[in-house]
């Protein structure tokens, strides 16, 4: 029984239990419904899933580019690194851009040239493909940085919501692979990417028709080579970076090796395929989990911990080139990258930085250092791969992972260990997305 303040019997303790219950169970349904019916909010998550999609839709296809093609590894490694070198370039025009003329058109464009990289990449031959992944690069880099800043700006005093970016990235990292090997398998290499340009386009139009244009923000006057200097002073964007290195170079070389390897071991682009949307399985549970993680939870400590656990996930993969070994190890790996991912943005999130109204420009510098990682993961693997085999390009994957957690933990050392601090307006991952705390 529940007890009154004078000590007399109210409501029975079950009963008021149960009242609670149904509250709180009525309550996140109806915030679940605000989420999923504002149209921004569902229109910028489908565009991050559909770009996923295509970043993960050549992964299976790599063996057959590789023979239709008659390129070596090493050409392979520098088309599989090409959007990643291209966003290097665009990163700090993509964020400029977001904070300067607003998120919304940015998107909008994103949109119709990610429908164009679809397009060229289901051409037949090299050059049209190569130009896909060109425009790709270009409209990946607009889409995660203007893709959050237009959520942002689409909140609604203290109850807004910026979407779970990374969560809706890796749905798209489920059916990607296994899209676009099944269709590749059975009617060809460039109906997975054609398939992919009508859904691009088709989503453009609404994307379009969609919301007001947002003023222009008048508090970001910080520049880039300031926004620099103070990730020498801020803890959490040094450990979001470092995080960005190592998960973006060992997802790169990954992503090149084990298509290969599972290729050579006799399975089609429908078996990698389904290996790798398993693995997109994997992470949406790992970046879920740590998007419901308390803010304690998330420090520069546990971005230490997770490029040593991936490091030592990767490490099986040097001795043996067995398919179920493979397989596993590219699961592993998996919940290592999907917890760096996302401790990342919530650091670079809590940064002072991003609090004072650079979110645009802190999210293009971690756009720019994993597109660098990331390029580069690949092209030093095939070298590797070439020059001294597979194996020993997973050993060196796993010894950068760990040297990247080692260095970290050096400078972290003698700082003192916070908690991700959630300001006022700075978005804190919980539950199925970032909210922003009033």
């Amino acid at each position: 029984m529940r007890l009154s303040a004078c000590g007399q019997s109210r409501v029975p303790a079950a009963t008021w239990k149960a009242e609670v219950l149904r509250v709180s169970r009525r309550q996140v349904v109806e915030s679940a419904a605000r989420r999923f019916t504002d149209p921004v909010a569902v229109l910028v998550h489908s565009l991050l899933v559909l770009s996923s999609m295509t970043q993960y839709a050549v992964l299976p296809l790599l063996p057959i580019l590789q023979h239709d093609f008659g390129i070596s590894a090493a050409t392979l490694s520098w088309l599989l690194a090409l959007p990643s070198l291209t966003m290097i370039v665009a990163s700090v025009p993509a964020g400029w851009l977001c904070d300067r003329l607003g998120a919304r058109d940015l998107t909008f464009a994103a949109a119709a040239v990610l429908t164009l990289s679809c397009v060229l990449q289901a051409l037949p031959g090299l050059v049209p493909f190569v130009l896909g992944r060109f425009a790709f690069g270009l409209a990946t880099t607009a889409i995660w940085t203007s893709g959050p800043a237009w959520l942002s700006d689409s909140r609604q005093g203290s109850s807004g919501r910026v979407g779970a970016i990374v969560t809706s990235a890796a749905a798209g990292s489920i059916a990607g692979p296994l899209v676009a090997g099944t269709l590749a398998d059975r009617f060809g290499l460039g109906l997975p990417f054609a398939f992919l340009a009508g859904t691009s386009a088709c989503l453009a139009l609404p994307l379009a028709l969609t919301g007001r244009r947002p003023a222009l923000s008048r508090r970001t006057t910080m520049r880039w080579t300031t926004v620099t200097r103070q990730v020498a002073r801020s803890s959490e964007l040094r450990a979001a970076l470092a995080a960005m290195v190592a998960v973006g170079a060992v997802s790169g070389a990954i992503q090149l090796l084990v298509p290969l390897q599972l290729y050579r071991a006799g399975q089609s682009a429908t078996g990698i395929g389904l290996a790798f949307s398993a693995s997109g399985l994997v992470y949406v549970a790992a970046s879920a989990c740590t998007a419901r993680a308390r803010a304690a939870t998330v420090t520069a400590t546990a971005a230490v911990a997770g490029c040593l656990v991936m490091g030592v996930a990767t490490a099986p993969a040097a001795f043996t080139d067995s398919s179920v070994v493979l397989v596993t190890c590219l699961l592993a790996i998996t919940l290592p990258r999907a917890q760096l991912n996302t401790v990342s943005y919530r650091l670079a999130a809590a940064s002072e930085t991003a609090h004072s109204g650079n979110l645009g420009l802190v999210v293009g510098l971690l756009n720019l250092v994993w597109a660098i990682s990331m390029s580069s993961g690949p092209i030093a693997a095939a070298w590797l791969s070439s020059a001294l085999g597979p194996e020993p390009a997973f050993l060196s994957t796993a010894l950068w992972a760990g040297g990247v957690g080692i260095v970290l933990a050096g400078l972290l050392r003698h700082r003192r260990r916070h908690p991700l601090a959630v300001h006022t307006g700075v978005p804190a991952m919980t539950g199925t997305g970032p909210e922003w705390q009033p």
